[in-house]
């Protein structure tokens, strides 16, 4: 949007006008409570299960009266005088509304009538599949948005296919690193190449791989896809058993049964003081790109950046 001078003027006068209002000082010896709270299961409530929400008020009140409300009307009204203690300097007392006699499915709202009034978010009262399908398909989809390797679904953030390199990965010795994470030293290679193309690569600011990460993960994928499908029937959660199992085959590549050794770690976080070895956390880019990298000498980046376009493969337990 263009904003001219004369406009852009008018807006910034208004607005600091509306600022100084909102930042004036209290009047003496005023004190400005916080509002009114109420807290519930933003996932929903199991029809026949226990159903509790909580009113955080800035002081202890005798009771708190409240209503349990649908789109067409008033489903529940209560009276709470459970006061569960405080839940900061600001809020002094929490009351425990509970209203489990609502079973009906639906969409609800918890709203306070007295001593004063707040709204709770929406929220749905119904079964499982209702409760926790969008849980678990949003879960899913996380960690195929996550994908590394040839195999990813492009529909999923426009995701290409990335680290290519770790189909020939050369496998290293332990690196040492000082108190500030930098690296010490060189990494010294001790075998390869290996496959370690595929799994997951990690979200927390670069695109290695970790098999303790990826095991445990794999393994509630598993378990919640074997007891969803005995609860509901196979393939009751399309999308479930075909990213464990995509996170289970590359598991897999990291033993090595004739070597006896276990691959723990793809690729390097941190590089050195120096920066003449450069780690993942150096670049921000999307995955593809590392392929891409010219390391050669003269290159850009050059050789520095020569373990973030060939990962560095690290052995368990050495």
């Amino acid at each position: 949007m263009i904003v001219n001078r004369r406009a852009r003027s008018t807006i910034v006068l208004a607005t600091a006008a509306a600022a100084g209002a909102l930042l004036a000082p209290a009047a003496a010896g005023a004190s400005v409570s916080p509002p009114p709270q109420v807290r519930v299961n933003q996932v929903g409530y199991p029809a026949t299960g226990p159903k509790v929400a909580f009113a955080m008020l800035p002081r202890k009140v005798a009771s708190v009266r409240f209503e349990v409300v649908t789109p067409w009307g008033v489903a529940y009204r209560g009276t709470s005088a459970d006061d569960v203690g405080a839940w900061n300097a600001s809020y002094r007392a929490v009351y425990r509304l509970s209203f489990s006699g609502v079973q009906l499915p639906g969409q609800y709202q918890v709203k306070l009538v007295s001593p004063a009034r707040a709204a709770s978010p929406g929220f749905i009262i119904g079964n499982g599949v209702q409760l926790y399908r969008g849980l678990v398909d949003n879960s899913v989809r996380y960690f195929t948005s996550e994908r590394d390797g040839p195999d990813v679904v492009s529909s999923v953030l426009s995701r290409q296919p990335a680290n290519l390199t770790d189909e020939k990965a050369y496998v290293y010795a332990d690196p040492r690193y000082d108190s500030n994470d930098n690296l010490l030293g060189t990494l010294k290679k001790t075998g390869g190449p290996v496959d370690v193309s595929g799994g997951w690569f990690d979200a927390g600011g670069g695109y290695e791989k970790f098999a303790y990460t990826a095991s445990y993960t794999d393994a509630l994928m598993l378990l919640a896809s074997r007891a969803l499908s005995n609860q509901q029937g196979p393939n009751s959660y399309g999308m479930l058993q075909p990213e464990a199992a995509f996170g289970l085959q590359w598991i897999t590549k990291l033993w090595d049964p004739a070597r006896k050794v276990l691959y723990a770690q793809v690729g390097i976080g941190t590089g050195n003081a120096s920066n003449t070895i450069q780690g993942d956390y150096n670049f921000w880019f999307l995955p593809q790109r590392e392929d891409r990298l010219n390391v050669k000498r003269g290159g850009n980046p050059g050789p520095s950046a020569y373990y973030v376009k060939y990962r560095p493969v690290f052995p368990a337990g050495t």
